[in-house]
């Protein structure tokens, strides 16, 4: 074969794996845009737990004194309210939302 030949191979194959490698870069630039956007909606929703876990326990304090029962009595009543109708149980604190974007944001 002519040397020729070689750089000629050579070419195609450096210039296949230099597009293999920029469509490649391509996919995972759009993979980390979604990443992102994911993570930060991730967070918004942990600050709304956090949101809804003080609205809830501001609600429990006034039920408390409507019903003449402890705050966490109240609270517990409700949240079996909730699960019975179908509804997942809430048990996240205000706690745990923290440290779920903490863990996102590290």
């Amino acid at each position: 074969m002519e040397p020729g030949i070689y750089a000629l191979a050579g070419a195609i194959i450096g210039g296949l794996f230099t597009y293999l490698s920029s469509q490649r870069s391509g996919y995972v630039a759009g993979l980390e845009r979604e990443l992102r956007r994911i993570k930060k909606a991730h967070i918004t929703a942990c600050q709304q737990i956090k949101g809804y876990y003080h609205l809830e326990a501001r609600y429990m304090v006034e039920m408390g004194k409507l019903t003449n029962q402890a705050e966490r009595t109240v609270q517990i009543n409700y949240r079996d309210v909730v699960e019975i109708a179908g509804h997942p149980r809430p048990n996240w604190t205000a706690k745990d939302a923290d440290y779920a974007i903490a863990e996102l944001d590290g």
